[in-house]
């Protein structure tokens, strides 16, 4: 939510008339920030500035559609092309027209992330160095090597700097410092393959952009004659590379606007730094500074519980968020004895929020630290008959529909494929009875015989009819290219057949991954020459040593459904009702990993002590999920999680409330622990004022019947379940901390109710099968 379209407040206006010179806005979350790019970009159109000569960067793509559709709606005077792009889309165009100079291929193409893998595997193979190498887990350090390479290329440290380190630490005796050398070979043979084959990876856009501006003057000041005005979204996630190419785009004029908030840097793991902001006073020290405060999207509580989470960053650039909406609901706490229960609990919430007419389904969000933690909350969603979508989660190729189609292909190639074949006769075209199929495959391992004649010679039709569609499918990949073969499967056996999935949602997301993956697998076909079946499957087979899973298929923004995502995925994004689960020390915040091979700290341009950027980060992934929120936040966590231990409530405070640590392990410690305040001005679970009513716990091992058993205040205290953990409520200290304490309190019913799955019509289904490129 943005500022009403009548006015601009004064710092808004301020920021949108600055005339000339550096000049950083710091916009809090819900602050309008979009809105004063789009007005200031306006203002420079009015003044005589061509739209050619603007060039505003954003991160994502989302983010530039959007952002250049409020531009065309606000800008009514006539444009050519306007440059509202990300920062790999500016940095490709650029290399494509003046990347020649330093050596780029003019008609380079962007690596897929299997590729990358591959040319790393061969180089290891090939090369065969002995602290990265080991005969028997030859693909172990790929990954981490590859990560180096990216962080060297965001930090500009070129190949020949990295073996110029190499070459004089030679004679230093460490097993990690010879690991840092071997991978300085590494790194330029490897790049020296990537441009053998004309490809480039997004770092090296932004890479050979920055190498072509500093080497090249003359181009320099011809693309600050071009741009004559830079403004940049979400200036906070840029990494070193990004934030210098901006610096040598502004040039002599240096008329660059920035807009970030250090409170909001979440993407340390793909190089951003915090630390850009204070570089930017640092390059251009007569900087306009404007300080956008005035919140427009959430109610007070939710403010005043963000603040005192983030405020206890010592680091931070000093700003407040003042609520313009008013009060509203109070924060609430709910704790489960298990994962399960507590996305049962989740799960009930959402549906009672939809059922009383609070919510619509679609605003509502569950936000998670990590993708492996959405699976619990989606199937407790389906068991509730709740709409749901998974917003950028990955494992793409772990969903149903994807494995029923890759099963299709692989039994194709391989008839002899048991596993795939069990897989198919389970499809409704085929509906063979699953016992039976189990004694064919039991038959076929006794006998020494093929699965597949076994199932030739039944007398079932759907077996029959499966071993005559694989047998005219085997026909066919021997003249159709994996692509085609695989829309004439999709067509033949009508596996888009939308009637046979449960509810309008599912069907929408099995349409739109089947189609994913048609695109993926003609995308395969465009980089490799070889497009045959045998030739793709052993890429899947690639893809799969890579990691390298692909997001489930995004559905409609106007589908109305819960959205169940990471906090990363929902940045920029807000909600009625935010839930965030798992707040407990361990999952969140996460535990710090070890990072693996990294550069040498003597290349590093910047950097932070690695311990304090991991707690401030945590804190900061938080204070996101809650500024996502416009109406209502509910934080949940259980007792326990993986193991038999007691998983303590998320407080990653670096002051502990009487000094001291975290406490210890006893019995009488742990259970002090809990009573302990949960909720820490400093911790990941936001604190709230004195003045706001204290939310209910609801004992999530039965929530409805709970929830039912409350109605007045002060509530009863319902019945517990031999061995049921006892159901804690929340009191005040009486300085704005919350305690745990025994039974329930006062505080906000929760309750279940009958009502409509999805409030408002349903989405528009698509027709069936695939759409050919």
């Amino acid at each position: 939510m943005i500022a009403s379209p009548a006015a601009l407040t004064p710092e808004q206006q301020t920021a949108v008339d600055h005339a000339g010179g550096p000049l950083l806005i710091l916009a809090g979350a819900g602050t309008g920030k979009t809105r004063v790019l789009v007005e200031r970009y306006r203002r420079l159109r009015q003044e005589g500035v061509p739209a050619e000569q603007i060039l505003l960067l954003t991160f994502t793509e989302k983010a530039a559609r959007e952002v250049l559709d409020r531009v065309e709606q606000e800008d009514y005077l006539p444009a050519g092309e306007r440059y509202v792009l990300t920062y790999h889309a500016f940095a490709q165009r650029f290399l494509q027209e003046e990347g020649w100079l330093c050596g780029v291929p003019k008609g380079f193409r962007i690596v897929s992330e299997v590729r990358k893998w591959e040319l790393m595997r061969d180089i290891l193979l090939e090369l065969r160095p002995a602290h990265l190498f080991h005969a028997q887990r030859p693909y172990e350090r790929i990954g981490e090597l590859l990560k180096l390479v990216e962080r060297a290329k965001q930090e500009l440290v070129s190949p020949v700097e990295f073996r110029a380190w190499a070459t004089a630490n030679a004679l230093v005796d460490d097993p990690v410092l010879a690991a840092q050398r071997q991978a300085a070979l590494i790194y330029g043979e490897y790049q020296e393959r990537l441009l053998s084959e004309e490809r480039l990876d997004f770092d090296d856009t932004i890479y050979f952009s920055v190498q072509l501006l500093t080497q090249e003057p003359s181009v320099a000041a011809r693309q600050s004659r071009r741009f004559t005005h830079l403004m940049v979204d979400e200036f906070q996630d840029t990494n070193f590379a990004q934030s210098r190419l901006l610096e040598l785009l502004a040039g002599s004029e240096r008329n660059l606007c920035v807009v970030g908030d250090d409170d909001q840097s979440i993407y340390k793991f793909r190089g951003a730094s915090v630390a850009n902001l204070r570089r930017f006073h640092a390059v251009f020290p007569d900087a306009a500074v404007v300080r956008l405060e005035e919140n427009y999207r959430s109610r007070g509580p939710i403010l005043r519980a963000a603040s005192r989470l983030i405020n206890d960053d010592p680091d931070r650039l000093e700003k407040r968020l003042i609520a313009t909406r008013g009060e509203g609901r109070p924060l609430s706490v709910l704790t489960a004895t298990n994962v399960a229960e507590e996305a049962d609990a989740v799960a009930t919430l959402v549906k009672t929020a939809i059922d009383e007419g609070r919510h619509r389904p679609k605003a509502i969000a569950i936000l998670l630290r990590a993708n492996a933690h959405l699976h619990n909350f989606a199937r407790a969603l389906q068991r509730q008959g709740v709409a749901y979508q998974v917003s950028g989660g990955r494992g793409f190729y772990q969903q149903p529909e994807i494995k029923d189609c890759l099963a299709y292909l692989r039994a194709v190639d391989s008839p002899d494929d048991t596993v795939c074949l069990m897989r198919l006769l389970s499809l409704p075209r085929y509906a063979a009875d699953a016992v039976q199929a189990g004694r064919w495959a039991r038959q076929a391992r006794d006998d020494g015989r093929r699965f597949f004649d076994l199932l030739q010679e039944s007398n079932d039709n759907g077996a029959r009819r499966l071993t005559d569609d694989l047998r005219r499918f085997n026909g066919l990949a021997l003249r159709l290219g994996v692509d085609d073969l695989f829309y004439e499967v999709m067509e033949q056996t009508h596996y888009l057949d939308l009637e046979r999935f449960l509810g309008p949602i599912e069907r929408l997301q099995v349409s739109a991954n089947v189609q994913k993956l048609a695109e993926l697998i003609a995308a395969y076909c465009d980089e490799h020459p070889d497009h045959h079946l045998a030739a793709y499957l052993k890429h899947l087979d690639a893809t799969e040593a890579a990691q390298a899973d692909e997001e489930i298929a995004p559905l409609d923004d106007t589908v109305n459904a819960v959205h169940l995502m990471t906090v990363h995925q929902a940045k920029g994004l807000e909600f009625g009702l935010v839930i965030i689960p798992h707040l407990v020390e361990g999952r969140f915040p996460a535990s710090r990993r070890g990072e693996g091979l990294t550069l040498p700290n003597e290349l590093l341009k910047e950097e932070l002590p690695a311990a304090e950027l991991h707690l401030a980060e945590e804190r900061r992934l938080v204070y996101v999920a809650l500024t996502r929120a416009r109406e209502e936040i509910v934080c949940t966590l259980a007792s326990r999680y993986e193991g038999v231990r007691d998983w303590r409530p998320s407080d990653c405070r670096i002051r502990w409330p009487g000094g001291g640590g975290p406490p210890g392990g006893t019995a009488a410690q742990r259970r002090a622990a809990d009573r302990r305040p949960l909720v820490h001005a400093g911790g990941h679970l936001p604190a709230l004022p004195a003045d706001v009513p204290v939310p209910l716990r609801v004992p999530l091992a039965n929530t409805a019947q709970a929830a039912d058993a409350v109605r007045s205040y002060p509530a009863r205290r319902p019945q517990r379940c031999p061995g049921q953990h006892r159901p804690r409520d929340t009191t005040h200290l009486g300085d704005g901390r919350l305690r745990l304490r025994g039974g329930l309190g006062k505080g906000t019913v929760l309750r279940t109710g009958a009502g409509p799955l999805i409030a408002g019509p349903g989405p528009q289904l698509p027709a069936a099968g695939l759409r050919r490129r």
